[in-house]
């Protein structure tokens, strides 16, 4: 018999913590896209508290994100240093898409990396923010109860 009660996972961007692609984007244009990017995802403002829902105790809190591969540094120290909770946290989908066209392929590409995740780790309860992503992986995690949460509508 687990130990654990609960097996929980949680996007960050937009549900763990804030978005605000403004802030980037307003970013001077004399720093070069990677420390942009890397200064960003190095500030985020925690958004929600995995621990509003479960129980580090009794649960396992699972944390996974498609975050791009120069972001992984900056990612493993802002969640140390504002989840410090979580059981463990998986990069999903690093490439990101590159025009405006491909993003729904690549909304594709992180629902599937993700549902083998999901599913690989028997994970309950997962709490993403992106719509698209949200419909795919309830086809693609029928064990998961998977919750919209978040401003992307």
């Amino acid at each position: 018999m687990e130990a654990f009660k609960l097996r929980v996972g949680f996007d960050i961007d937009g549900v763990l913590a804030k978005q605000d692609l403004e802030e980037l984007l307003k970013a001077s244009n004399s720093i070069p896209r990677e420390q942009k990017i890397i200064e960003y995802f190095a500030s985020c403002k925690p958004l929600l508290n995995p621990l509003h829902f479960c129980n580090p105790i009794y649960d396992k809190i699972f944390v996974i994100t498609s975050r791009e591969q120069l972001a992984i540094p900056a990612t493993r120290e802002w969640c140390a240093q504002h989840l410090p909770q979580y059981a463990k946290l998986i990069f999903a989908c690093v490439e990101k898409w590159q025009i405006q066209s491909e993003i729904q392929d690549w909304f594709k590409r992180v629902a599937q990396e993700k549902a083998f995740i999901i599913n690989g780790l028997n994970i309950e309860v997962y709490f993403e923010d992106i719509p698209e992503v949200v419909l795919l992986l309830r086809e693609l995690c029928p064990s998961t109860k998977i919750i919209h949460y978040g401003g992307n509508y």
